[in-house]
């Protein structure tokens, strides 16, 4: 997210990166950062605490975004 995105914006950026996954994106906040990732991670089976661990932390969530935008070879 830029500093001149609205907020409307930033939402269609985030729908747009959920797309890429059938709808869904997760966000986390911790209580010192951020994570994001397209899809659900399986935390009932387990893996899913290891996959979330292993997502990278951002400060804020438009850092997240961006990360994961870029990432995903959209704008952001």
């Amino acid at each position: 997210m830029t500093a001149n995105m609205t907020l409307e914006q930033f939402l269609d950026m985030v729908e747009a990166l959920a797309a890429l996954a059938d709808g869904h994106i997760t966000i986390f906040r911790f209580t010192t950062h951020w994570k994001i990732q397209l899809g659900t991670p399986d935390l009932t089976a387990g893996d899913g605490r290891e996959e979330v661990a292993a997502l990278p932390a951002y400060t804020t969530l438009p850092e997240a975004v961006s990360a994961l935008a870029r990432e995903h070879g959209q704008t952001g």
